[in-house]
């Protein structure tokens, strides 16, 4: 069966590591997504997080894929971060001992913050918008390529481009 878009509109608790294979089916989550597991979402078509992912309880990770542009709000794990999706975003991300990676586009559309405990930021695609974007990265290193907007900070053990 093929679905024009997927829409979830309850707030969702993981129970167990789970992916989410859409294909170019484009899906909204309406409400939160908790749990200590790992998220997997792997979309060609367009994703929207309206709330916050692992704002109760953080997840243990959480991975996007697939090159479907990707709208997002805050997103808080125990792990590592992964977004090889090109992101359009005003959250904030926050990991305690893992890495947090931006392999593809980011377009701020408000105030963005990035904070790791243990761990590294980088950002490998290029980050636009007439916001501000605040890298924090208490015991670890931030790497970027192409940074374009309103004001920047950079606070880590090791900083450079």
């Amino acid at each position: 069966m093929l679905f024009r878009s997927i829409n979830f509109t309850d707030a969702i608790t993981l129970i167990g590591d789970a992916t989410i294979d859409s294909g170019s089916t484009p899906f909204t989550f309406q409400e939160k997504i908790n749990g200590g597991f790992a998220l997997t979402v792997n979309s060609a078509g367009t994703s929207t997080f309206h709330a916050p992912l692992g704002g109760v309880g953080p997840l243990a990770s959480f991975s996007l894929t697939g090159g479907g542009v990707t709208s997002i709000t805050d997103v808080s794990t125990t792990g590592n971060q992964t977004y090889n999706s090109p992101l359009m975003t005003s959250s904030r991300y926050t990991a305690t001992t893992g890495d947090i990676f931006f392999g593809e586009s980011v377009t701020l559309k408000d105030h963005m913050a990035v904070a790791v405990s243990l761990g590294d930021i980088t950002l490998e695609g290029p980050v636009s918008g007439p916001f501000s974007l605040s890298l924090i990265a208490q015991e670890g290193s931030i790497t970027w390529n192409d940074i374009a907007v309103r004001s920047f900070l950079a606070i880590g053990t090791e900083i450079g481009r």
